[in-house]
């Protein structure tokens, strides 16, 4: 029993140390949250403040800023040392929230501070798979950075798939296309951009990605090509489109 007791006080005690923070640090959180820049300034010129404390959820003062999109209180955080790739409980950093909200300038802001663009969050998303519906202007910027444009996550889809399957914005498309991007990846299922933009009926996206090298003739995991899935479909004229490029079944 008394070694019970000695365990359950040191988990206490621990899990005490990791949610515990200053006065100050829940008021710098507080104020970030709230977006009082005010605050956080007179905040961050107070001694001893830790400008990374996180909330329960792994919640940092920098990723309220990005929430907020006050790029004031981010450049006030960034100047004051913090870190731009901490994790929150779901694996997700600053970059990869401002991304999710399409800001330009904040995702130039957390790259001019070094953030890492490759982090993936828990499900191996990476900032590039979240901007992937946002602006051209977005993409060229992670890209240009180092942002590897074929990563792939748990369900092995990639930034390009996410465009077809969300917006198919072929301006977008085009980017991801200029930029080098494996057209024929496929995904855990053997599914390919090709295959998931026939099957959500794109015909001209279709016809620009075989254009430019996809393979009209890949077979998925359950042995179908592009032109079978539009043919099960009655896509008839998405076949035919396939068949004038040489698909077989």
């Amino acid at each position: 029993m008394k070694c019970l007791l000695i365990i359950t006080a040191l988990f206490i005690s621990i899990c005490f140390n990791i949610f515990s923070f200053t006065q100050d640090e829940n008021d710098l959180l507080i104020a970030a949250e709230t977006s009082d820049t005010v605050s956080v300034r007179n905040i961050l010129n107070r001694k001893d403040v830790d400008v990374n404390v996180r909330d329960k959820y792994g919640v940092t003062p920098l990723m309220h800023a990005v929430f907020n999109k006050n790029i004031y209180i981010l450049e006030l955080l960034l100047k004051n040392d913090a870190d731009t790739d901490i994790q929150n409980d779901s694996g997700k950093t600053a970059l990869i929230y401002a991304c999710q909200l399409g800001d330009f300038d904040i995702i130039q802001m957390l790259i001019w501070y070094n953030a890492d663009i490759n982090i993936t969050d828990n499900y191996k998303s990476t900032a590039l798979m979240y901007a992937a519906n946002s602006s051209t202007n977005i993409i060229t910027l992670l890209a240009e950075s180092g942002a590897d444009i074929n990563a792939q996550n748990l369900d092995g889809k990639t930034a390009l798939m996410y465009n077809i399957l969300n917006s198919a914005d072929i301006n977008m498309i085009n980017i991801f296309i200029s930029l080098g991007v494996d057209i024929n990846i496929q995904d855990i299922h053997g599914y390919s951009a090709l295959m998931y933009a026939a099957i959500l009926d794109y015909r001209n996206l279709v016809e620009m990605l075989i254009e430019n090298g996809a393979d009209v003739n890949k077979r998925n995991n359950y042995n179908k090509t592009a032109l079978t899935m539009a043919e099960e479909n009655k896509n008839y004229k998405m076949a035919e489109i396939l068949i004038k490029y040489g698909a077989l079944r």
